[in-house]
């Protein structure tokens, strides 16, 4: 995560795998933004059998956080994907 202000606060999340040394994990950032504090989480998932797990958690974090959020990252979700 880049950013020109600075970062209040930053929070590594490891994401749950079974694929050995493919490891994935999440940061949680909170960055000062006109007078509220934003909540940035971005994401690196699993394209292989630990995606579905990954994505549901990320899911649930991201719609747990108090606005405004705002989740990016490689979701390496096809174009179909609903």
């Amino acid at each position: 995560v880049l950013s020109r202000v600075a970062v209040a606060d930053v929070q590594r999340l490891p994401l749950p795998g079974t694929r050995g040394k493919a490891f994935r994990s999440a940061i949680l950032a909170y960055v000062p933004w006109r007078e509220q504090t934003l909540k940035l989480l971005a994401v690196h998932i699993d394209r292989e059998q630990d995606r579905e797990p990954q994505l549901k958690l990320i899911t649930q974090l991201f719609l747990a956080l108090e606005a405004p959020a705002i989740l990016m990252g490689d979701l390496n979700t096809p174009i179909d994907d609903p």
